[in-house]
């Protein structure tokens, strides 16, 4: 079917939808009966109703009057985005907030806002490692000084 689609000059699409539907009964012009070939492509940015191209190679839809091509691009062809469609893209931590970007790509359509675009969520500007080792020498400093401090005490007599 795809040899049918090339032949007609349409470029195939990965995500392409056919539906394929024959006529058996024969026509003086057509002696194996007559066929269409309807083609859906997902392109998400066509409007609602999308829109219907004839092959470049055959303007009347049909090559040899008997076989008959449309590629209807639409956006209703295009599957609905999941979870692992997204391309997230997660910022810096600007004062004490990240904002998290969510793309979908561009074979899927977001259906009724399911996902939000960003979203924002609350960071540390200092990893929590370092922020465990910063308390830690400051806990031991803490304790030499107290330490110092005894000592002094003690000796000053």
């Amino acid at each position: 079917m795809t040899k049918y689609f090339e032949d007609a000059g349409f470029e195939p699409g990965d995500e392409d939808i056919h539906f394929h539907y024959k006529a058996e009964s024969p026509t003086a012009a057509c002696q194996d009966g007559r066929e269409t070939i309807i083609t859906l492509r997902c392109d998400v940015k066509e409007d609602k109703r999308g829109t219907i191209d004839l092959p470049p190679k055959c303007p009347d839809g049909t090559c040899d009057g008997c076989t008959f091509h449309f590629l209807w691009r639409s956006q209703h062809a295009c599957p609905v985005c999941r979870e692992e469609d997204y391309d997230v893209i997660v910022s810096e931590c600007i004062a004490g907030e990240q904002t998290i970007h969510y793309y979908p790509k561009k074979h899927c359509m977001i259906i009724n806002d399911e996902k939000p675009t960003t979203k924002k969520k609350k960071c540390s500007s200092i990893p929590f490692a370092i922020e465990i080792g910063s308390m830690c020498a400051l806990s031991v400093g803490l304790l030499l000084l107290c330490l110092v401090f005894y000592c002094w005490k003690k000796n000053k007599k």
